[in-house]
Protein backbone atom coordinates (compact mmCIF):
# COMPACT_ATOMS: atom_id res chain seq x y z
CA UNK A 1 0.00 0.00 0.00
CA UNK A 2 1.26 3.18 -0.69
CA UNK A 3 2.53 5.09 2.28
CA UNK A 4 1.31 8.56 1.11
CA UNK A 5 -2.45 8.52 0.16
CA UNK A 6 -3.51 12.43 0.40
CA UNK A 7 -5.49 13.79 -2.63
CA UNK A 8 -2.60 16.46 -2.47
CA UNK A 9 0.75 14.45 -1.99
CA UNK A 10 3.44 15.67 0.28
CA UNK A 11 6.60 16.70 -0.85
CA UNK A 12 9.39 16.57 1.77
CA UNK A 13 11.21 19.77 2.08
CA UNK A 14 13.57 21.25 5.04
CA UNK A 15 13.49 25.28 4.35
CA UNK A 16 13.99 28.26 6.88
CA UNK A 17 10.47 30.00 6.64
CA UNK A 18 8.96 32.99 8.21
CA UNK A 19 5.16 33.31 10.13
CA UNK A 20 3.27 36.77 10.35
CA UNK A 21 -0.35 37.76 11.27
CA UNK A 22 -2.31 38.86 9.11
CA UNK A 23 -1.65 42.44 9.95
CA UNK A 24 2.00 42.08 9.38
CA UNK A 25 3.55 41.63 12.82
CA UNK A 26 6.45 39.07 13.19
CA UNK A 27 5.32 35.46 14.49
CA UNK A 28 8.79 34.18 14.57
CA UNK A 29 10.87 32.07 12.53
CA UNK A 30 9.50 28.20 11.34
CA UNK A 31 10.89 25.39 9.61
CA UNK A 32 8.79 24.18 6.80
CA UNK A 33 8.76 20.11 6.94
CA UNK A 34 6.57 18.94 3.93
CA UNK A 35 4.20 20.96 1.69
CA UNK A 36 1.41 20.07 -0.57
CA UNK A 37 -1.18 21.90 -3.10
CA UNK A 38 -3.17 22.97 -0.07
CA UNK A 39 -0.92 22.92 2.94
CA UNK A 40 2.15 22.59 4.92
CA UNK A 41 3.72 21.23 7.99
CA UNK A 42 5.96 23.00 9.73
CA UNK A 43 8.68 22.77 13.32
CA UNK A 44 8.28 25.62 15.35
CA UNK A 45 8.84 26.19 19.21
CA UNK A 46 5.88 25.28 21.26
CA UNK A 47 6.19 27.93 23.26
CA UNK A 48 5.09 30.49 19.94
CA UNK A 49 1.57 31.40 20.14
CA UNK A 50 -0.12 31.58 16.66
CA UNK A 51 -2.81 33.76 15.53
CA UNK A 52 -6.06 32.26 13.71
CA UNK A 53 -4.88 33.57 10.52
CA UNK A 54 -0.98 33.56 9.91
CA UNK A 55 1.75 34.51 6.59
CA UNK A 56 3.89 31.79 5.86
CA UNK A 57 6.93 33.61 4.42
CA UNK A 58 9.58 31.88 1.92
CA UNK A 59 11.55 34.82 1.46
CA UNK A 60 13.51 36.90 3.92
CA UNK A 61 11.92 39.99 2.36
CA UNK A 62 8.13 37.79 2.59
CA UNK A 63 7.74 38.31 -1.16
CA UNK A 64 6.62 35.05 -1.46
CA UNK A 65 3.97 34.13 0.90
CA UNK A 66 0.92 32.16 1.34
CA UNK A 67 -1.94 33.20 3.45
CA UNK A 68 -2.67 29.99 5.83
CA UNK A 69 -4.86 28.80 9.08
CA UNK A 70 -3.25 26.33 11.57
CA UNK A 71 -5.22 22.77 11.27
CA UNK A 72 -3.75 20.86 14.30
CA UNK A 73 -1.13 21.20 16.45
CA UNK A 74 1.58 18.44 18.23
CA UNK A 75 4.65 19.96 20.42
CA UNK A 76 7.10 21.45 17.62
CA UNK A 77 4.85 20.16 14.77
CA UNK A 78 1.91 22.62 13.04
CA UNK A 79 -0.29 21.56 9.81
CA UNK A 80 -1.10 24.66 8.21
CA UNK A 81 -3.93 24.99 5.24
CA UNK A 82 -3.50 27.18 2.50
CA UNK A 83 -6.06 29.93 1.62
CA UNK A 84 -7.12 31.28 -1.07
CA UNK A 85 -5.63 34.74 -2.08
CA UNK A 86 -9.07 36.22 -2.43
CA UNK A 87 -10.09 35.20 1.08
CA UNK A 88 -12.35 32.52 -0.48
Amino acid sequence: MPENQRRHPRKALAHDAMLFSADGTRVGPCRVIDISQRGARIAIDPATELPDWLLLAFTRRGSVKRRCVQTWRRDWNVGLRFEAEDGA
